[in-house]
């Protein structure tokens, strides 16, 4: 077999448990939705890598569709928003006598859920192969009507808020609040910010409610960003004189935005109305939310029908380090230091004082570097820090208000890092390649996110 050239796709921090069924996703979901489904995949504690050329294939097969007829690629993302739609209707229209379901019962309600998690995850690589296009797009587009650069940012900003947003809007009034009566005779309006928002806590169907404490750490760890009076994205398009097809492709660039945010906004709400199945089915097998999360769902629902143990020595190899890699379709897991076999080593370049990536929300700050390889790293992080990571996810939300400055080794213009920053007015750098292996912990280091350049000083 050829050998394969793997390429780091994304840095997601959740148990195998939702890693094992998004793999199956991207092999059958994602043939069936997008036209082109992974059959090597590798999906690591620390990182998820594609098949470059399988990678390739797939930007190659829907760009061509995009060029050839634009409506098919509207298409795929209105079926996208829709599978989210029907994963959230689902949920929240659950029956609550689940809970005195026999176990076989339990075990197809469950199935069902992830079915529809599935769906709504098989679409996430379009955004990742329609990145570059758009971003080369509009920027040509740019230059062409010698519009300034730092319009692109703005363009490139979705005008519809998802969640995430409003959750920090209304941590800001909060804040607000708190500074005028005092963080403890706040404690009605913490407990509605809780209930409202309590889904923050959860990825595909794993996490925990956010607790009153956590939400005053929020408050108090959340930056006071000044108001920036920018040109409004509707401004920008009337200077830029878009004809039909341009508008058309416009509004498919502002779709692709938006629904990676909105469907890791619906993965957690969801999660918050699956996690009592989860737990549920936990009680029934003899263990905890925490040791289930560690087991794929086959296995649970072996352990279950067939009244087998649970194997606690390799749930506690897989707590510290765990890796799934797919090759030829055949799914197979690893844990403890056999993960080591299976890691991507990447070499920072040396002899720099410098290096460069893509500008995702503009700005100069200078700080800390504090590098995120995992969830457990958070702890490092003090406010006006510089996060440098991978890429950053929804379960960054907790440490990013502390930062003064976002890095990312990967990230296009549809990524996490880059929609957050710009609703966060962080300064942003995404793509470097390499921070996380240039950078050290502690180290000084200066973002000029105007000019894309990340240094040490």
């Amino acid at each position: 077999m050829e050998k394969i050239k793997w390429i780091l796709i994304t840095q997601k921090q959740y148990p195998i448990f939702s890693r094992q069924w998004m793999t199956e996703s991207f092999r059958d979901e994602m043939r069936e939705n997008l036209g082109c489904g992974f059959q090597n995949y590798k999906s690591l504690f620390s990182g998820i890598y594609a098949d470059e050329k399988e990678f390739e294939n797939l930007k190659k097969l829907l760009i061509l569709k995009l060029k050839k007829n634009p409506k098919t690629i509207e298409k795929i993302l209105e079926n996208w928003e829709k599978s989210c739609d029907e994963l959230l209707n689902f949920v929240e229209n659950l029956n609550e006598n689940w809970a005195n379901f026999s176990d076989k019962k339990l075990l197809n309600l469950a199935e069902k859920i992830l079915q529809l998690f599935k769906k709504s995850a098989s679409f996430l690589f379009a955004h990742h192969a329609f990145s570059k296009f758009f971003e080369n797009w509009l920027q040509k587009i740019l230059v062409e009507k010698n519009l300034p650069k730092k319009y692109f940012q703005i363009l490139t900003t979705s005008e519809k808020k998802t969640g995430i947003f409003l959750a920090r809007k209304n941590l800001e009034k909060l804040q607000i609040l708190a500074e005028k009566k005092g963080i403890e005779n706040i404690k009605k309006e913490i407990e509605n910010y809780a209930k409202k928002f309590s889904w923050l806590g959860f990825e595909t169907g794993i996490g925990k409610n956010l607790t009153a404490a956590e939400i005053i750490s929020k408050i108090k760890n959340l930056p006071k960003n000044p108001e920036i009076k920018k040109i409004s994205q509707q401004k920008i398009l009337e200077k830029l004189k878009l004809n039909s097809q341009q508008k058309f492709y416009f509004s498919l660039l502002q779709k692709s935005i938006f629904l990676p945010a909105f469907r890791a906004e619906i993965h957690s709400i969801a999660g918050f109305y699956f996690r009592p199945i989860l737990e549920n089915l936990a009680e029934k097998i003899g263990t905890n939310h925490e040791n289930l999360v560690q087991l794929t769902f086959s296995e649970i629902k072996n352990i279950l029908k067939n009244k087998k143990k649970i194997d606690f020595l390799e749930i506690e190899k897989r707590k510290k380090k765990f890796g799934i890699l797919m090759l030829n379709g055949k799914i197979e897991i690893f844990s403890g230091d056999a993960v080591d076999e299976i890691d991507e080593k990447i070499f920072a370049p040396k002899n720099q004082k410098e290096i460069s990536g893509m500008p995702a929300c503009g700005g100069k700050i200078s700080g800390i570097a504090k590098i995120v390889i995992t969830t457990r790293d958070f702890q490092k992080i003090k406010k006006g820090d510089i996060l440098v990571a991978k890429m950053t996810s929804p379960d960054f939300m907790v440490v990013l208000p502390k930062c003064a400055g976002i890095v990312t080794d990967i990230g296009g213009i549809t990524c996490h890092a880059a929609i957050i920053s710009r609703e966060m007015k962080i300064p942003c750098i995404i793509g470097t390649k390499f921070a996380t292996k240039f950078f050290k912990d502690d180290e000084k280091i200066e973002i000029d996110a105007d000019a894309g350049v990340v240094k040490k000083i």
